[in-house]
C-alpha cells in the first residue's frame, strides 16, 4: 500500500511540474502566431500602399516621358494597370492640372473644344490658381462628378498636394469626403499625391519646384474599400482599426472592424505605419474566431491526465502487493479505460484535424472518422462509413488521379503526405492537408490506413494572394526602370530586384551582392557623396536618403541613377539592422536635361549679342538723330533766316519725324535690355494707391485737353506691394496713354486696383474705339500698329505696350486685354503683391 502512494506522489508531482510548463508555453505560441498574423497585416497594408505609389509613380513617369500627355494615352496608362483587378480600393486614377488666373479662361476653352461643352472649373470663384481634375480613369459612374473639380480649393487635400509639391515625394491627404460620393452617406476617402514637373525644367530646390509644377497624378479611394482588398487580411481573422495620426484616439478613427463584445480581446498590438509622409496607427485585436482557432488541448488535461496516470500507477502498485484483490483490481482498471475512452473521444471532437481509418486496399473506403468532421466539411461520418467511394468521389477531378498515385506510395514508402480539394457539402472545393500511415499486421501485410485531415484553404488562399500581389509589384517595379534593394546592416549583404541586372545591362536576375561591390560601380566622383549619405541615414542623422549618382554598366558606360533608402529595421540598442530602397533609371531625364542646359547656354549667349548689336546700333543712331533733331528745330525757329510756309512745313515735318524715329531707337533699346539676361528689377515696398494717384494727376491734363476724364477708384484693402518703382511708373504711363490716345472725344478712362489674394490688380478701362477679337493678339508685338492712320493722328510708336507687358513679366505677373470694337478696352494689369521666392 505504501509503495502505491508513494509511486502516486512521484508522478502527481511531475504531473504538476509538466502541466504547469505546458501551460506556459501554450501562452507564449499563442502570443507568438498573434504576432506573426498582426505582422502580416501590417506588411500587406504597407506593401498595399507602396505598390499605389509605384502606379502613380508610373504615371508621372509617362508625363516625363511625354512632351504633352492627351486624355487617349492616360486612359490607355490606365488600362494598362488594370487598377479594378490589380489595384482594389482605387475609385479613380487621375491627373490634376495646374492653372493659373491668367490661363483659367483658355484653360476651360481648350477642354470644352475636347468635346465637353458643359466644363467648367469647380467650385467657382476667383483664386489664383487652380489644380481641375482633367484626366480619371474609369471615366464613368460617380467619377464624372470629380471632373473640372478643383482640389486646392479644398483645405485637407490642398495641404497634401502643396506637401507633394515642395518634397517632391508622395503625400497622402488627411480624411476627406470623396467627390465621387457626393450626397451618399459619409465614407472616409483619402487622396495620393506624386507632383509632375515640367520636363526640363530645375527642381533642386523648393521654390524651384513650385516655379516647376505642372499638376499632380493621384489616386482616390476609401478606407473601407481599400483594406477589404488587403492579401491576408480576411485569413488572418484580427479586428483592425486603423487612425489617422500618432495616436489611437477616437477622434483619429478612419476604420474600424475589431470585435467589440462583452470581453476584451486577449491579444491587441498598436503599429505606426507612415504612408507617405502621413503617420497611421494600427490597432490589431484578436476576434474570438481567431482565439478559437489558436487554441489547443487545454493544459488542464495534462494534469487530469497526469492524476489518471497517478492512479493507474498507484492501482497497478497494489495489485502487484496484494495479489489477492487480483479481481477488485481489473475491475477499477476496466472502468478506467471506459473513462479513457470518452476522453479520447473529447479529444477527437474538440481537435481541429480530422482524424480517420481506411481499408489499405480496393476503394480506400473509411472504417472510422471522427465526428468533428462536420465541422471541416459539413458532411457527417455516415457519409464516409456508408458509401466505400464517398472519399474518391469528392475530390476535385483535377486533383483525383495525383492523389490516388499518392496511395500506391504508401506500400513502399509507408506514409504519405498529399494536399488537394474536397467537395464540401456546400458544393464548394475545400484546400485539404492529408498525413496517412500504413499500419502493417504482425506478419507484415498491409492492414489499415490511418490519417489526418485539416482544412488550409486559408493558408493556400493567402499565398496565391501574396503570389499574385509579387507578380504585380514585379510588373510595376519592370514597366518604371526601378530596382527595389534590402540590405543586412551588420553582414554587409545587399539583396537587389532582378531590375537591377537590367539597368545595368545584364540579363534581368535577382542579385546578391555587397555594399563594396555596389560602391565600386558608382562614378568616383559620386561614390563619396553617396557613401556620406548612407551613413547619415544609418547613424540617424536624417529619416532617408536621396542621390543622383552614375554607375558603370556592364558594357562599361555609365548610366545616372536615382538612388534612395531608409532604415526599416533597428536593433535594441537603436542601431540600424536593416536598410531598404530603391534604385531609378534616370538617365533619359539626365540627359534631357542637359540638353535643355545647352539650349539655355546657347539661347543666353544669342540674347547677349543681340543686346550688344542693338546698342551699338542704337548708340549709332542717337547722335546723327539728335543733330536732325536739333538742326530742324534750328530751321523751325528760323534761326538762320526766314521761312516761306512751304520750308516752315517741311522744317516741322523733319522734327516730327526726327523725333518720332528718336523714340523708336528709344524703344527698341529698353526692350534689347530689358530681353537681356540677368536684367535685374529695384524692388521695395511701394503704397500703390499714393503711386496711382500721382500718375493719374500727372496725365489728366493732357486727357483733359482731348475731353477726356480720367478717374481712379482704389479699394481700402490693396496697401503696398513689393514693386520696381520706375517699371509700375512706365507701365502705368503705357497703359493710362494708350486708353487716352485711342478714346473718343468726351470718353472716359476708369483706373481701378484691387487685391485678389497674393495679386494686385490694376485695371484701367476706356470708351474708345475697341479693338477686334483677331487683333487681340497683336497689340503686344513690338513694332505692331494696327491702324497706321490712327497712329500717325495719335502718335506713337508701337513699343510703349510691348514693354509694358515685359516689365510686368519680369516682376512674375502679365497684362491681359478685353475689348469690344466701338465701344472699349479694358487691360488688366496683375502682379505679385511679394517676390516670388
Amino acid at each position: 500500500m505504501a509503495l502505491g502512494w508513494l509511486v502516486a506522489a512521484v508522478v502527481l508531482v511531475l504531473t504538476l511540474a509538466s502541466w504547469r510548463h505546458l501551460q506556459e508555453s501554450h501562452e507564449r505560441e499563442a502570443a507568438l502566431h498573434f504576432e506573426s498574423a498582426a505582422h502580416e497585416v501590417r506588411n500587406a497594408i504597407a506593401v498595399r500602399m507602396a505598390t499605389y505609389e509605384l502606379v502613380l509613380r508610373g504615371g508621372a513617369a509617362l508625363f516625363a516621358a511625354s512632351a504633352a500627355v492627351d486624355r487617349h494615352e492616360w486612359r490607355s496608362y490606365a488600362e494598362a494597370a488594370q487598377i479594378d483587378r490589380r489595384l482594389p480600393g482605387i475609385r479613380g486614377l487621375g491627373f490634376g492640372q495646374l492653372v493659373s488666373a491668367h490661363d483659367r479662361d483658355a484653360h476651360v476653352r481648350a477642354i470644352r473644344d475636347q468635346g465637353f461643352p458643359d466644363y467648367d472649373i469647380r467650385p467657382g470663384g476667383t483664386r489664383a490658381e487652380y489644380t481641375p481634375v482633367v484626366f480619371l480613369e474609369p471615366f464613368a459612374g460617380g467619377n464624372f462628378l470629380a471632373f473640372g473639380y478643383d482640389m486646392f480649393s479644398e483645405p485637407v487635400r490642398r495641404a497634401a498636394m502643396e506637401r507633394a509639391r515642395d518634397s517632391g515625394e508622395a503625400a497622402l491627404s488627411g480624411k476627406v469626403q470623396l467627390v465621387q460620393d457626393s450626397g451618399t452617406e459619409a465614407r472616409a476617402g483619402y487622396l495620393l499625391y506624386i507632383p509632375v514637373y515640367r520636363n526640363g525644367a530645375p527642381r533642386a530646390s523648393v521654390a524651384e519646384r513650385r516655379a516647376a509644377l505642372a499638376g499632380y497624378v493621384y489616386a482616390a479611394f476609401r478606407m473601407d474599400d481599400l483594406l477589404l482588398a488587403i492579401p491576408g487580411k480576411g485569413t488572418a481573422r484580427l479586428g483592425l482599426e486603423v487612425y489617422d495620426g500618432p495616436d489611437a484616439s477616437p477622434a483619429a478613427l478612419m476604420h474600424d472592424d475589431a470585435h467589440h463584445g462583452t470581453e476584451a480581446p486577449r491579444f491587441v498590438r498598436d503599429f505606426p505605419l507612415e504612408v507617405a509622409g502621413r503617420p497611421w496607427t494600427l490597432r490589431l485585436s484578436s476576434t474570438p474566431e481567431f482565439e478559437a482557432r489558436i487554441a489547443s488541448t487545454p493544459p488542464w488535461w495534462i494534469l487530469l491526465g497526469g492524476i489518471v496516470t497517478s492512479l493507474l500507477l498507484f492501482v497497478l502498485a497494489v495489485t502487484l502487493v496484494r495479489l489477492h484483490e487480483r479481481g477488485l483490481a481489473l475491475a477499477a482498471n476496466d472502468a478506467e479505460l471506459h473513462r479513457l475512452n470518452d476522453r479520447l473521444d473529447f479529444l477527437l471532437r474538440k481537435t481541429p484535424a480530422v482524424i480517420y481509418a481506411a481499408k489499405a486496399h480496393g476503394d480506400y473506403g473509411a472504417t472510422f472518422i471522427s465526428a468533428n468532421v462536420r465541422t471541416q466539411l459539413d458532411h457527417a461520418p455516415e457519409d464516409f462509413l456508408g458509401d466505400p467511394g464517398f472519399w474518391v468521389n469528392n475530390i476535385h477531378p483535377e486533383d483525383r488521379d495525383r492523389v490516388l498515385a499518392g496511395q500506391q506510395r504508401l506500400f513502399t514508402e509507408g506514409s504519405i503526405v498529399a494536399e488537394y480539394r474536397f467537395r464540401h457539402r456546400n458544393g464548394s472545393w475545400r484546400w485539404m492537408r492529408d498525413e496517412t500511415i500504413l499500419v502493417r499486421d504482425a506478419a507484415g501485410e498491409p492492414k489499415e490506413l490511418v490519417g489526418s485531415w485539416i482544412d488550409i484553404t486559408d493558408r493556400v488562399t493567402a499565398e496565391k494572394e501574396a503570389e499574385t500581389a509579387q507578380r504585380r509589384l514585379k510588373l510595376a517595379l519592370a514597366g518604371g526602370r526601378i530596382a527595389v534593394w534590402d540590405a543586412d546592416a551588420e553582414s554587409g549583404k545587399v539583396w537587389l530586384s532582378e531590375q537591377w541586372a537590367g539597368l545595368l545591362g545584364e540579363p534581368p536576375r535577382e542579385t546578391w551582392t555587397t555594399v563594396e561591390a555596389l560602391a565600386a560601380l558608382a562614378h568616383p566622383e559620386d561614390r563619396q557623396r553617396l557613401l556620406e549619405a548612407v551613413v547619415a541615414v544609418l547613424k540617424g542623422g536624417r529619416p532617408e536618403y536621396v542621390e543622383e549618382h552614375r554607375a558603370r554598366t556592364a558594357t562599361g558606360e555609365w548610366r545616372w541613377i536615382q538612388s534612395r533608402g531608409r532604415v526599416t529595421e533597428r536593433a535594441a540598442d537603436g542601431r540600424a539592422a536593416r536598410m531598404s530602397g530603391t534604385n531609378l533609371d534616370i538617365t533619359l531625364r539626365k540627359e534631357a536635361e542637359l540638353e535643355l542646359e545647352r539650349t539655355r547656354a546657347t539661347l543666353q549667349e544669342a540674347l547677349r549679342a543681340k543686346s550688344e548689336f542693338m546698342n551699338n546700333i542704337t548708340h549709332e543712331l542717337r547722335t546723327p538723330l539728335n543733330s536732325v533733331i536739333g538742326f530742324a528745330d534750328l530751321l523751325k525757329d528760323e534761326v538762320p533766316g526766314a521761312l516761306n510756309a512751304k520750308q516752315a512745313g517741311f522744317a516741322a515735318d523733319i522734327l516730327a519725324g526726327g523725333r518720332h524715329l528718336l523714340a523708336l531707337v528709344e524703344g527698341i533699346l529698353e526692350m534689347s535690355r530689358l530681353d537681356a539676361p540677368g536684367t535685374l528689377l529695384e524692388r521695395e515696398p511701394v503704397e500703390i494707391g499714393a503711386a496711382l494717384g500721382e500718375r493719374v494727376a500727372a496725365k489728366r491734363k493732357a486727357a483733359a485737353a482731348r475731353g477726356v476724364a480720367v478717374r481712379l477708384d482704389v479699394a481700402p484693402e490693396v496697401g503696398s506691394a513689393e514693386l520696381d518703382p520706375t517699371a509700375l511708373r512706365r507701365m502705368l504711363d503705357a497703359l493710362i496713354d494708350n486708353a487716352v490716345k485711342f478714346n473718343r472725344d468726351g470718353g472716359a478712362v476708369a483706373v481701378r486696383a484691387r487685391r485678389a489674394g497674393d495679386w494686385l490688380e490694376i485695371a484701367v478701362v476706356d470708351t474708345g474705339i475697341g479693338i477686334a477679337r483677331e487683333d487681340l493678339a497683336k497689340i503686344f508685338q513690338p513694332l505692331v500698329q494696327l491702324d497706321a492712320g490712327l497712329s500717325r493722328r495719335h502718335g506713337g510708336v508701337g513699343m510703349g505696350l510691348a514693354l509694358a507687358r515685359r516689365l510686368a513679366e519680369l516682376h512674375g505677373g502679365t497684362i491681359e486685354v478685353e475689348s469690344e470694337p466701338g465701344k472699349g478696352s479694358t487691360f488688366t494689369l496683375h502682379l505679385p503683391i511679394r517676390e516670388k521666392s
